[in-house]
């Protein structure tokens, strides 16, 4: 796909233009900082350990979820200390 040459008929057209394309990439870099902070929690080990079970934060939480959301990491921690004695 070849893009067409844009001509400009003054410094005015340029210079918005040029505000629309700053815009956008402020946008895009915003976009890019949110999603990279939902992966960031999406990633803790809770939460995986969660999405591993079938375990759905918007669940009600019972007994069983509420004791795999807290004994999952102290179990994980311990194994990894374990292994780095």
């Amino acid at each position: 796909m070849k893009m067409r040459k844009k001509i400009y008929s003054s410094y005015d057209e340029i210079n918005r233009d040029l505000e629309i394309l700053n815009l956008e990439r402020k946008l895009h870099y915003h976009k890019v900082v949110k999603s990279i902070e939902e992966l960031k929690e999406d990633i803790t080990l809770p939460n995986l350990a969660e999405g591993f079970l079938g375990i759905s934060k918007h669940d009600q939480p019972s007994l069983g979820k509420v004791a795999v959301r807290t004994l999952v990491p102290i179990a994980v921690r311990t194994i990894f200390n374990f292994f780095k004695k």
